[in-house]
């Protein structure tokens, strides 16, 4: 029990300081931490990449790729 309090203490630490984070930073970590699981299941011979394929669909439903970069682009301005 010990160590699920460590790591849920752990685990609010990191999310605070995500927070602080802007929005292109938060996107760039989650990349590191998708590849960073995915290279994990491969080293475990698990799952291939492929079933993965669709899992975010929808996130940005509606809204034009264009729209999406140029608002990108002028948050980091």
């Amino acid at each position: 029990m010990e160590a699920e309090t460590m790591n849920a203490e752990a685990i609010e630490h990191i999310n605070k300081e995500i927070d602080q984070l802007d929005s292109d930073d938060q996107l760039i970590l989650l990349d590191m931490l998708v590849h960073k699981l995915l290279q994990n299941r491969k080293s475990k011979n698990s799952k291939p990449i492929m079933e993965y394929y669709g899992l975010m669909k929808g996130l940005w439903d509606g809204e034009d790729a264009q729209d999406y970069v140029n608002g990108l682009r002028e948050d980091r301005q």
